[in-house]
């Protein structure tokens, strides 16, 4: 075994994390009659670690936050517009028509400012480490929505094209989606860039 990361509790209780390395013993016959093993502990290095990822995911959300209230600005102000108009049609001969029309829209404006605000909560709440079985285009378009209020403002252009054919494959979503709109943002910060993720097929893992 040669610089295995494992797990282990201390004699106090505590688990500490670190580098196994073990080596057989032989005797002068070649039997094995004993092992030295080495253990480098890294628990102080996993605590700064993630300490150091909790304060990017912060800083991450602090950046996108105005983007995403900006965002739902739009929803918001489509429900205002459509209650409006049919408070001031309530006295012509077709006000039925016009006040569900007015409900179905505030309907879908509402239900789009709760998509974003789940989103919002799901990218700055989500267990890290965590993995599950995603759709690799769910995961992509999330994180797209999640920084396309900051790419808009940039004039940039921005394509999303799924890929159906891809399997479902094994993640950490909140990590791969802070990843991937790390990504975004630096790449429309510095010019223009095609981003495009491959999946092997012999591998479970993205």
């Amino acid at each position: 075994v040669q610089g295995r990361e494992v797990t282990r509790m201390h004699h106090d209780g505590s688990t500490i994390v670190g580098l196994l390395t073990l080596a057989p013993i032989r005797a002068a016959d070649g039997v094995v009659c004993g092992t030295v093993a080495i253990f480098h502990d890294l628990t102080q290095e996993k605590e700064v670690e993630r300490f150091l990822r909790r304060n990017e995911r912060l800083a991450s959300i602090g950046t996108l936050a105005a983007g995403v209230a900006h965002e739902i600005n739009n929803p918001i102000g489509g429900i205002l517009m459509a209650a409006q108009y049919a408070r001031t049609s309530l006295d012509r001969p077709d006000a039925r028509a016009v006040v569900d029309k007015a409900l179905s829209d505030i309907e879908a404006d509402a239900k789009r400012c709760a998509a974003i605000v789940r989103r919002l909560r799901r990218f700055a709440n989500a267990e890290r480490g965590e993995r599950s079985k995603c759709d690799v285009n769910d995961v992509v378009e999330s994180a797209l929505r999640i920084a396309l209020r900051r790419v808009d403002d940039m004039a940039a252009e921005t394509r999303f094209q799924r890929n159906d054919a891809l399997p479902r494959v094994s993640m950490s979503r909140p990590e791969i989606e802070q990843a991937l709109v790390n990504l975004i943002n630096n790449a429309h910060e510095v010019c223009t860039y095609t981003i495009q993720l491959v999946y092997e097929d012999d591998t479970s893992n993205f």
